[in-house]
């Protein structure tokens, strides 16, 4: 179809249905867009939940920027939108050509991006890699890199590696493979750095490069991979503006008392008060006050009135979208452009 009176303006050519081509087009957030079209625009992962043989078990796809998850919803339209291109058009007067305008392809739904609210990377990691006990056994598993490990969880690079530090996992050449220590490791570890620290008269919150160890923690190595120690250092720590490591006092009483409660209670209640000395006991003399409860939050239930404590994990396993601001499921786009004609 096309128009073919000579004095009609700009001829335009609708292609017949069959030799149209179908596309879905992608409508970006505001945020996104500028991230794109600035200097730097980042690499984008389009992501899936799988397991690590990369079969898929969720059918949800998510677009990910290095920091933030989008999900990504398919939206049909109301109405009908072509992308058109010029072209060349014949005057059927017999004039000379005249450029024209030819609607090439047809585009049924659109593909909207959901943002969503900061995620955990606890429920994809913690299942999918072995534990590397107290005794240097671990459970065995095809081993499997860290980037491979974060191809087949659908969140961010950035909302996996701050799990990644919380679990304190590492990645070892021997054995080769990622790995989870366990509760007790963790608390051996922390208990044998801070009584390293405190002997050598060290300042336990000095900066330690990224890839190496604080001067404390050299002679741990002997009974421990190095990569372990150094997780464990960092699941205690802030990057600095410097890009080294820094143990931070809040962080780090929070560390101790998860890994102390989930080792002490093992499934049952333990006696409270006998907890907290426990607990003040693994960290330095000037950060015991801050070994209160609530520090542990999201991780503990008191019972018999407080005086009993048990490790009860209740870390989110499913990610959830903010508000959206699309019209809805069935896309309004008069609406949409009638609105964006009014603020111009």
């Amino acid at each position: 179809m096309s128009t073919q009176h000579r004095h009609a303006g700009l001829p335009i050519t609708v292609l017949p249905e069959s030799d149209l081509q179908h596309v879905r087009l992608l409508e970006l957030p505001p945020e996104l867009l500028a991230l794109l079209t600035g200097e730097c625009p980042p690499r984008l992962q389009l992501k899936s939940k799988e397991d690590l043989a990369g079969n898929a078990k969720d059918a949800n796809l998510v677009l990910c920027t290095p920091d933030r998850t989008y999900n990504v919803r398919q939206v049909s339209t109301s109405n009908t939108l072509y992308l058109t291109q010029t072209a060349e058009k014949q005057d059927p007067g017999g004039g000379p050509p005249k450029i024209g305008v030819d609607a090439v392809a047809k585009c049924d739904t659109t593909i909207e991006l959901l943002s969503t609210t900061k995620q955990s990377a606890v429920p994809f990691i913690k299942p999918a890699l072995p534990v590397y006990s107290s005794n240097g056994n671990y459970a065995s598993a095809v081993p499997v890199t860290k980037t491979e490990l974060f191809s087949h969880i659908p969140l961010s690079q950035a909302e996996c590696e701050e799990s990644w530090s919380e679990l304190a996992c590492f990645e070892s050449q021997h054995p080769p493979g990622c790995y989870v220590p366990s509760a007790k490791v963790k608390a051996e570890i922390w208990q044998r750095a801070v009584t390293a620290a405190t002997a050598d008269g060290i300042n336990l919150t000095d900066p330690f490069p990224a890839d190496d160890l604080p001067a404390f923690a050299m002679d741990i190595c002997q009974d421990w991979p190095a990569e372990l120690v150094s997780s464990v250092l960092k699941g205690a720590s802030n990057l600095t503006p410097g890009g080294h490591f820094a143990i931070d006092e809040t962080k780090a009483v929070r560390f101790t008392g998860l890994n102390l409660l989930q080792v002490k209670s093992e499934g049952r209640a333990i006696e409270a008060t006998g907890f907290l000395r426990a607990w003040r006991d693994l960290l330095p003399e000037a950060w015991r006050a801050k070994c209160e409860f609530a520090a542990l939050q999201g991780f503990y239930a008191l019972q018999d009135g407080g005086s009993m404590i048990k490790y009860a994990d209740s870390a989110p396993a499913t990610t959830a979208t903010t508000e959206s601001k699309s019209l809805g499921a069935k896309r309004k786009w008069h609406e949409k452009f009638a609105a964006s004609r009014k603020k111009t």
